[in-house]
């Protein structure tokens, strides 16, 4: 192996090993992203590359840790291969593990070029899905173009004097095409909270950083707002994103929207009560000893899971885990957790004691009791998304309860019953 060739491979195992050190720090998170405006071929490339590949990337494992096994493979195959005296085995090897990398990681940082091309409003789409996709790919991607260099042959003179012309072109060419460099600060949404009428609404359109708003003086930025109205109006579909920069030069905008979101309201009231009715008429439980206290609630919960957390760190996973095991409920020290049907509406009656109830079974599918330990003395049932709660629960404070749920789910399409009884021990 030649001079040459040992430094484009040390430069590979580099960038892998950054690649390596960046997935290591970056630890575990989320992000979300929201935009109405912008056209992102790249990302929503790779969002259909990634539901395509989905099933097969549980095999791809030996491609991951920022590429630095298959840089490490392919260097040993060429390294294998010269002194069996078969260098070009090594070649190909080293060319086809970096064919599978780039593969498999350069699509991402090559799809965020590309919008930032097509489209500079992509920035905002990607957001900070750059440190989930783009950056962690973009070490592998540079380890695989390294290794392609390693083992490259030797080749004319021309054609590299010509690509050293020919990229700085390309570059300010694409960056001109772009218009990266803004030459105003952008504004942010915080910045046209504070103004009203037309001043809100230049802020806003400003806000867009789209040509067909930043390329306009303020006067014919107006007179573009009343035009964007009169479609915004006539429920053009291009505009219907834009109600909230609009309403602030056109009351009748934001009478429509004000209108649409009065009628979805109403309608949510409406079936939220159809809801409750439905509940209500379902066969009441009839205690067997007088309960310290009875409430009945109608619910949806979130995935469909109704939980107690009484701390402030993470819920633990174990509780979840144990209670799909007995397909109902299960609790820890300040956590507990109830499975009902995700797609149903929970007609739950929650009924507290003070002293342990007769044990009933007749009438119910399934019937768990818990042991439960309240370490502030407030149990509440709920849903951590948001939505309905139960009452408070732990009647006596801290201290130890026995937590008895019962489900039934031979009801009307739709519904299920719940019945918690909570005693103390």
């Amino acid at each position: 192996m030649t001079r040459r060739s040992w430094i484009w491979w040390g430069l590979s195992l580099a960038a892998a090993a950054a690649g390596l050190a960046y997935d290591y720090l970056q630890g575990e998170g989320g992000f979300a992203w929201f935009s109405a405006f912008a056209q992102c071929p790249g990302r929503e490339l790779n969002e259909q590359v990634d539901l395509l590949a989905y099933p097969v990337y549980p095999w791809l494992f030996p491609l991951y840790y920022g590429g630095l096994p298959v840089v490490v493979a392919g260097l040993l195959a060429v390294w294998l291969s010269a002194r069996l005296g078969r260098p070009r085995w090594g070649r190909v090897a080293a060319r086809v593990l970096a064919v599978a990398l780039l593969l498999c990681f350069g699509r991402q940082p090559l799809g965020f070029a590309v919008d930032l091309v097509v489209d500079r409003d992509c920035l905002g789409m990607w957001g900070p899905g750059v440190s989930f996709f783009v950056l962690p790919a973009l070490a592998p991607t540079l380890a695989a173009v390294f290794m392609l260099l390693a083992v490259r042959q030797a080749r004319p003179a021309w054609p590299r004097r010509l690509a050293v012309f020919l990229t700085p072109v390309v570059l300010v060419a694409a960056l001109t095409s772009a218009d990266l460099a803004r030459g105003r600060k952008p504004i942010r949404d915080t910045e046209c909270a504070r103004e009203a009428g037309q001043a809100a609404y230049l802020c806003w359109a400003r806000s867009l950083d789209r040509a067909a708003f930043t390329r306009k003086n303020d006067a014919s930025l107006l007179a573009y707002g009343t035009e964007l109205c009169g479609r915004y109006m006539r429920d053009d579909p291009d505009v219907m994103g834009m109600g909230y920069g609009l309403s602030a030069i056109c009351p009748e905008v934001q009478k429509k929207i004000d209108g649409a979101q009065a009628a979805k309201d109403r309608e949510y009231r409406e079936w939220k009560a159809s809801e409750e009715r439905a509940c209500g008429a379902t066969r009441p439980h009839r205690p067997l000893v007088k309960p310290h206290s009875v409430v009945r609630r109608t619910m949806w919960p979130d995935y469909g899971i109704i939980e107690a957390y009484e701390g402030d760190g993470e819920p633990s996973d174990d509780v979840l885990d144990r209670a799909q095991r007995n397909r109902l409920a299960a609790a820890v020290p300040g956590h507990a957790i109830i499975l009902v049907f995700a797609d149903a509406t929970t007609c739950a009656t929650v009924e507290t004691y003070t002293r342990r109830p007769p044990m009933e079974r007749k009438g119910w599918d399934r019937v768990v009791e818990l042991d439960y330990r309240s370490p502030t003395g407030h149990l509440v049932f709920g849903s951590l998304m948001g939505g309905e709660e139960l009452p408070d629960l732990a009647y006596a404070g801290k201290g130890r309860y026995r937590i008895r749920v019962h489900v039934e789910n031979a009801l009307p399409a739709g519904y299920q019953r719940l019945l918690i009884m909570v005693f103390r021990t």
